[in-house]
């Protein structure tokens, strides 16, 4: 089926984050074909997921305020590669 491993690394990558429901509008959207309710809950299940690290829920977290507007205050640390140069950051705190 043509696209069918696209969907399915959509849904890997979805599994934790958002619900089936939110999932299927965004696969209608890219338009690839649907992934059956059983199968993307069964990945987070083969996968060994279910519940986020902390800072992937402060991530989360901060990428639903944003999307509303929502004007947040943060504390982070940034990770530098050997260029000295930011790679990453590394919420600590949301006020």
């Amino acid at each position: 089926m043509p696209g069918y491993a696209a969907a399915l690394a959509a849904a890997t990558t979805h599994c934790s984050v958002i619900g089936y429901k939110e999932h299927a509008a965004l696969l209608k959207k890219d338009r690839l074909p649907e992934i059956g309710k059983k199968q993307f809950y069964n990945l987070q299940r083969k996968e060994g997921k279910g519940t986020l690290t902390r800072q992937e829920e402060l991530e989360y977290i901060l990428q639903l305020l944003k999307a509303e507007e929502v004007h947040v205050r943060y504390r982070a640390e940034y990770t530098v590669d050997s260029n000295r140069e930011r790679d990453g950051r590394v919420i600590k705190d949301l006020f």
